[in-house]
């Protein structure tokens, strides 16, 4: 059963921020150990990969941004 909630991405919360935490720093990190870290091919998502991901934690957008006045 869908309820509606995704699961946040690694290293999210479901509120849609990464936290306060301490990161380690990725861009140090080599690139195999990113891949890895991210269960991702070197080659990219198939389409499988890529439509599960899309359920399981949703669009890779950025809410808009509200307009002030």
């Amino acid at each position: 059963m869908d309820t509606g909630t995704k699961s946040p991405a690694p290293g999210g919360r479901k509120d849609g921020t990464s936290g306060s935490g301490p990161r380690p720093p990725v861009l140090g990190l080599p690139v195999d150990d990113v891949f890895a870290a991210l269960d991702t091919p070197r080659r990219g998502l198939q389409g499988e990969q890529a439509r599960d991901r899309l359920e399981k934690y949703g669009a890779n957008e950025l809410p808009r941004a509200t307009t002030r006045r």
